[in-house]
């Protein structure tokens, strides 16, 4: 058993270990990991242990979809191939690509940074949850976790932590200029 980069629980056959693989929840690509030197050579599946709690761990994990590398429009070269840091097209800011999340950061951070004073932000999140925060940290904020905080009815701070994942769409509001050509 091992997480993908989005800590879903994963397990694979040991003939998959150095391929790269695809999570079946949330499509990120990886490589899967080489089993540790003190298992089992016959076991058929990778196994963080072979306690009870990690049998009945690895029932609630998904098997891992084999995936080739020109599945990501990738050549394998073993001095360079890494199917984690492989992108199509430019990188951003250096900033790993996590299956899209960190995109949003970069982009997020570039619209926070550039705003105008009476533009305002939404984060729309699962369920048609609407977040509008007052402050944004880019310091504090990473490509997988975004660090907000707004004032509460108390006039007291609250501070949001939101993984980048869950963002279904931001909307800026009361836009002058375009930060983009048309």
């Amino acid at each position: 058993m091992f997480l993908c980069p989005n800590g879903h629980r994963l397990n694979a056959p040991q003939r998959l270990q150095g391929q790269p693989g695809k999570c079946p929840h949330c499509n990120v690509r990886f490589r899967v990991p080489g089993d540790s030197a003190d298992s089992d050579p016959n076991s058929q599946t990778l196994s963080a242990s072979s306690s009870a709690s990690s049998a009945s761990s690895l029932k609630n994990s998904a098997p891992v979809q084999s995936a080739g590398l020109s599945d990501f429009g990738l050549r394998d070269d073993p001095e360079t191939s890494d199917v984690l840091h492989s992108s199509i097209g430019s990188k951003q800011g250096g900033s790993p690509i996590v299956a899209g999340h960190s995109r949003l950061f970069v982009e997020f951070t570039h619209l926070w940074k550039t705003r105008a004073p009476e533009a305002s932000f939404e984060i729309h999140l699962p369920e048609g949850e609407i977040f509008v925060p007052h402050h944004y940290s880019p310091e504090k904020s990473s490509p997988e976790l975004g660090y907000f905080a707004r004032k509460g009815d108390s006039g007291k701070f609250q501070i949001h932590l939101i993984p980048w994942k869950a963002v279904c769409r931001l909307v800026v509001n009361g836009v002058a200029d375009l930060p983009f050509d048309v």
